[in-house]
C-alpha cells in the first residue's frame, strides 16, 4: 500500500495495544515503524529486475520484522521511561506496527515475500489496491484526532482500525467473488487467470486471463448480476519467448509476475510487461530484453505507464453499470485511457 496509509495503520495497531494514557505516543512510535519496511526502496540496485524483484523481501520479512522489532524496542525503552511501565505491551506495539506492514502489503497484487529468506515466493491476493480512500481516511483521522485532541479519542480510533480491517476483509471476500465468476466462465477454462482491485475501490476488479496468443481483460463489478463477462482481446508475441527459454532475466520475471506477461517487439527489441499492474494499453512494469538475436544481459526499464486521470469516472460508471464495458480499439485510443508517461 502507499506509504500515508501504512504510517497511520502502523500509528493504529500500535496505539491499540498500549494503555490509553499512551496512545499518542505508540501513534508516533507505531507511525515509524509502520514506514520503516518501505525504506528499502532508498537501496537501489544496479539492476532494474532488482529494483521490482528484491523490494518487500528481506525488509518485508515475518522471519525478519519480529526480530528486528525486539531490537527497535530494546534500544528505545533505554531513552523512554514510558516504554518500561509496560513493558509487554510495548513490545506488541512494536511488533504489530511492523508485521501489519507486510500483511497489508499482502493484499495488494505487487507481491510481498513473507517467508523471505526461506522462499523468495511474491505473496498477493489482489483484493485491494495500492491506494484506497476508505482504508486510509478513516486511519488519518483517527491519527489527528489523536494527536491533536487524546479525550476520548483511544475509543475513535479503535473503531477507525475495526472499521479498516472489516473493508479489507470485505475487499478479500469480493475479490473471491469475482475470482469464482471469471473461473466460471467457460472461456477461462485451462488459462491462467488474475483478478486484483481496481483504482480506489474494491467494488469493482480488473481480471485477466493468459493463453498461448495473448490475454483478455475484463471489468467485473458485485453489482453487474447475471451481465456477461465482456473481454477484450490483445495479441502478444509469446513465440518470441521460445529463443529466451535459458534466459535468466526472463525466468525471473516471469516468477515473479506468476507468468502475467505480455510481450510485444518494438523494431527487433522484446518489450515484455508485466500485465498485473497497469492496465491496457498502459502498465506500470514493462522491460525491453533487446534484439531476441541478441537479448541484453542487463535488461532495462522503460518508463512507467498509467491510465490518465479521466479515466476515473469511467471506472465509477463501469462499478454501477456493464454497460459500460468498452471495446477494444474505443479504450485504446480513448483519450479517457490515453497513457500518463
Amino acid at each position: 500500500m502507499d506509504s500515508l496509509t501504512q504510517f497511520v495503520l502502523g500509528a493504529s495497531f500500535a496505539a491499540a495495544v498500549v494503555p490509553a494514557r499512551h496512545a499518542r505516543r505508540a501513534m508516533l512510535y507505531g507511525a515509524a515503524l509502520g514506514t520503516l519496511p518501505d525504506l528499502d526502496v532508498l537501496v537501489p540496485f544496479a539492476d532494474p529486475l532488482d529494483n521490482l524483484i528484491l523490494h518487500r523481501s528481506a525488509s518485508h520479512s515475518l522471519l525478519v520484522l519480529p526480530i528486528l522489532a525486539m531490537l527497535l524496542y530494546g534500544i528505545a525503552q533505554r531513552f523512554d521511561a514510558h516504554l518500561r511501565e509496560v513493558p509487554a505491551r510495548w513490545r506488541w506495539a512494536f511488533v504489530l506496527a511492523l508485521v501489519t506492514h507486510p500483511l497489508l502489503d499482502t493484499l495488494t497484487i505487487y507481491g510481498t515475500q513473507l517467508l523471505w529468506p526461506l522462499s523468495d515466493y511474491p505473496f498477493g491476493t489482489g483484493s485491494v489496491f495500492i491506494v484506497d480512500p476508505f482504508v486510509t481516511v478513516p486511519l488519518l483521522l483517527a491519527f489527528v484526532w489523536v494527536m491533536l485532541k487524546p479525550v476520548f479519542a483511544h475509543r475513535a480510533h479503535i473503531l477507525a482500525l475495526g472499521f479498516a480491517v472489516a473493508y479489507l476483509g470485505f475487499g478479500l471476500a469480493t475479490q473471491q467473488l469475482m475470482q469464482k465468476r471469471v473461473d466460471a466462465d467457460p472461456s477461462t477454462a485451462g488459462k491462467a487467470t488474475v483478478v486484483s482491485a481496481a483504482p480506489l475501490t474494491v467494488l469493482l476488479h480488473r481480471a485477466v486471463v493468459r493463453d498461448a496468443s495473448g490475454y483478455r481483460e475484463a471489468y467485473l463489478s458485485i453489482f453487474d448480476g447475471d451481465a456477461p463477462i465482456m473481454w477484450s482481446s490483445f495479441a502478444s508475441d509469446y513465440q518470441s519467448l521460445e529463443a529466451l527459454h535459458d534466459n535468466r532475466n526472463l525466468r525471473r520475471l516471469q516468477r515473479f509476475s506468476k507468468e502475467m506477461i505480455g510481450v510485444k517487439t518494438e523494431g527487433n527489441r522484446l518489450i515484455v510487461s508485466d500485465l498485473r499492474m497497469g492496465s491496457e494499453p498502459a502498465y506500470v512494469f514493462s522491460f525491453d530484453f533487446g534484439p531476441v538475436t541478441a537479448p541484453l544481459r542487463q535488461v532495462q526499464q522503460l518508463p512507467g505507464q498509467r491510465p490518465a486521470p479521466r479515466a476515473l469516472p469511467w471506472l465509477f460508471r463501469r462499478t454501477f453499470n456493464p454497460a459500460e464495458s468498452l471495446p477494444p480499439a474505443h479504450r485504446i485510443n480513448s483519450p479517457d485511457f490515453a497513457p500518463n508517461r
